[in-house]
């Protein structure tokens, strides 16, 4: 079973802020990494930098119990 492990910086928007969470599941879609059709993957860690207005997100899966499949 593959499983990824990614790290992504983003802009830190109040609304990116809100909906991230230890252990939520979210869905990145990059072409580069594969992921054309889209990934789930899990928020293993986050730091954040606001004086900076960045984010680091930790994403760890993408295998089927992560994602849903079977």
């Amino acid at each position: 079973v593959r499983r990824d492990r990614l790290r992504v910086t983003a802009r830190a928007t109040p609304a990116l802020l809100a909906s991230l969470a230890l252990g939520a599941v979210v869905q990145v879609t990059v072409p580069r990494f594969w992921y054309n059709q889209g990934v789930l993957l899990r928020v293993v860690g986050l730091q954040t930098d606001l004086r900076a207005g960045r984010i680091e997100v930790e994403l760890w899966g993408g295998n089927p119990e992560i994602s849903g499949e079977s």
